[in-house]
C-alpha cells in the first residue's frame, strides 16, 4: 500500500471520528457538523473513487482498508481506539462503502453508531435501524463473520508490533547507558 493510501485511510478515521464527536455534541444543523459531515465526505469520496469502493475491517484494535492494515501511531491510537469500540459495541466488524454514497448517508449512519446498542442483539438491532434509513451505500458486516484468518493475522500484526516497540526499546536504552544522542522520533 502506497504511503499516500496510508495518509487517506488514517485521514478517514480522524474524519470519521471527528464526525461521531460533532454529531454527540450538537444538532446536525450546527456549523460544526455540517463541515466534518463535509470532509468525511469528501475523503471517503476520494477513498471510493481511488480504490472502487473501500472496506474497513476492524479486528481487535487494528483497521485494515481494503485488505492492508493501516499502521497508527501512539498519537492517534485513542482516537482510533475510540471508533474500533463504537463499531464493536454494535457487533460491526466491518462497513463497506460503495462509490455513489451521498452525503446524508453518513448523517444518517453515524447516528446510528451514537445510539445505545442492543445488549441482547448488538448487530440485529443496528442492522434493523440501518434498513428503516436512507442510507444505501454503505453496508456493514458483523464482527462474528470476520474469519480466523483475519484474527490470526491480528495477532501477527500485534506480535509484529510487540517486536519492533521492545527493539527500539532496547536500542534507545543502551544508547542511553553509551552517552549518545537517544533518536526520540523512533521512540
Amino acid at each position: 500500500m502506497s504511503a499516500g493510501l496510508q495518509k487517506y485511510g488514517r485521514s478517514l478515521l480522524a474524519n470519521l471520528y471527528a464526525a461521531l464527536r460533532a454529531l454527540k455534541l450538537y444538532p446536525i444543523e450546527n456549523a460544526a457538523v455540517q463541515q466534518s459531515l463535509d470532509e468525511l465526505h469528501s475523503i471517503a469520496n476520494k477513498m471510493v473513487e481511488a480504490e472502487a469502493g473501500m472496506e474497513l475491517r476492524v479486528v481487535g484494535e487494528f483497521f485494515f482498508l481494503n485488505e492492508t492494515r493501516l499502521r497508527l501511531d501512539l498519537s492517534n491510537f485513542a482516537t482510533f481506539g475510540s471508533f474500533a469500540s463504537t463499531l464493536q459495541d454494535h457487533g460491526i466488524g466491518s462497513m463497506e462503502v460503495l462509490p455513489g454514497v451521498m452525503r446524508n448517508e453518513w448523517a444518517a449512519f453515524l447516528s446510528l453508531l451514537l445510539r445505545k446498542p442492543d445488549p441482547d442483539d448488538p448487530y440485529g438491532a443496528f442492522l434493523e435501524r440501518l434498513e428503516a434509513t436512507p442510507v444505501e451505500h454503505i453496508h456493514t458486516r458483523p464482527e462474528s463473520e470476520l474469519t480466523d484468518l483475519d484474527k490470526e493475522e491480528a495477532l501477527h500484526a500485534a506480535k509484529r508490533t510487540y517486536v519492533q516497540s521492545v527493539q527500539v526499546a532496547k536500542e534507545a536504552l543502551g544508547d542511553l547507558r553509551l552517552g549518545r544522542a537517544v533518536n526520540v522520533r523512533r521512540v
